[in-house]
């Protein structure tokens, strides 16, 4: 019969003098395994480093269901196999709330636990550790400029270490000034277009790019004999006409 590292490490400490399991009771930091990494070791200092820490969970947006990371039991839920259930049911919050972490279960260095959570309001309930580091927030997951700042935080985490209307704020200013940063570029650019004049047969594609006829919106190509024919489509009736990357007539609807 096989048996997984965690319910291994879980059935030799357990014959250990003196040793038990409790509510919120940890194997002890100096006691090492088979299949105990430096990786795992660093993992788990940095979970136990957060007992004690407050954080806040985010409300879903208008319309959408929480997101149910808690375990609402009245004691640990099973700890030492894996994956991890929650005994109990689990929930979500309506409003964004703040909790602080109380305390760490988990089976020797296993990533495999609970962290033990107590809301401002006073009730307590589990999360388990790999669902917190999950749903810690990190910017950056999602572009805002391309999924829009609502969608882009909450794809980006639930779990916050301040708070959420915060962050989420200092995310939508920044996206603002962002784009008001492009569209002075883009202005910019326009006038300088506007300025350096118009095209003329001979001219190359680059000194037509660099006119204030610009890039085109599209381009189709054809080879006739050897030659590369091009016809650079800008809208509205206006049309030029390359021959082996040379001008060489334009159409205009003005």
């Amino acid at each position: 019969m096989k048996l997984s590292i965690a319910t291994f490490v879980f059935l030799t400490l357990t014959t250990l003098p003196g040793f038990s399991f409790g509510a919120s009771e940890i194997v002890p930091n100096n006691y090492e395994y088979a299949g105990s990494s430096p990786g795992a070791d660093v993992f788990l200092e940095t979970m136990r480093g957060y007992v004690g820490t407050q954080f806040w969970v985010r409300k879903p947006r208008d319309g959408t269901d929480p997101n149910k990371l808690f375990c609402d039991s009245k004691q640990s839920p099973p700890f030492q196999q894996y994956p991890l259930s929650c005994p109990e049911k689990t929930f979500g919050v309506k409003e964004t709330e703040r909790f602080t972490i109380e305390d760490i279960m988990v089976a020797g260095v296993s990533s495999y636990g609970w962290f033990k959570v107590r809301f401002d309001s006073g009730k307590t309930a589990y999360l388990r550790v790999d669902e917190f580091k999950k749903n810690l927030y990190a910017e950056g997951k999602y572009s805002a400029a391309v999924y829009g700042i609502d969608y882009a935080a909450e794809r980006s985490g639930w779990i916050f270490t301040e708070d959420p209307e915060i962050v989420i704020q200092r995310l939508r200013t920044k996206w603002l000034d962002e784009k008001e940063k492009t569209r002075q570029e883009e202005e910019r650019y326009e006038k300088q277009r506007l300025a350096r004049g118009g095209v003329r047969v001979g001219m190359t594609r680059k000194q037509v790019e660099n006119s204030n006829w610009g890039k085109p919106n599209s381009i189709n190509s054809t080879i006739v004999e050897k030659k590369k024919m091009e016809q650079w489509v800008y809208g509205d009736g206006n049309y030029l006409y390359f021959e082996n990357s040379r001008l060489q007539a334009i159409q205009t609807s003005r």
